[in-house]
């Protein structure tokens, strides 16, 4: 996140949203996520949460995804 290293994990497995967990902190305005998923035998996928330190919803959060 904005050009750090937040979380990585080399399993190999199906998705299962939730069963990853990174703490990381937002400057104020925008903020730039990447997101590398490594394709194996299973079908790749992704999710992707946002929450306060307490789990509770952040008010006024946007996204705007991009593609290479």
């Amino acid at each position: 996140m904005n050009g750090k290293s937040v979380h990585a994990n080399d399993a190999k497995r199906t998705l299962r949203p939730g069963e990853d967990e990174a703490v990381a902190r937002f400057h104020r305005g925008w903020n730039r996520v990447l997101v590398k998923i490594t394709q194996n035998i299973y079908t790749r996928g992704f999710s992707f949460r946002v929450t306060a330190s307490d789990s509770s919803p952040l008010e006024g959060m946007k996204v705007r995804l991009e593609e290479p």
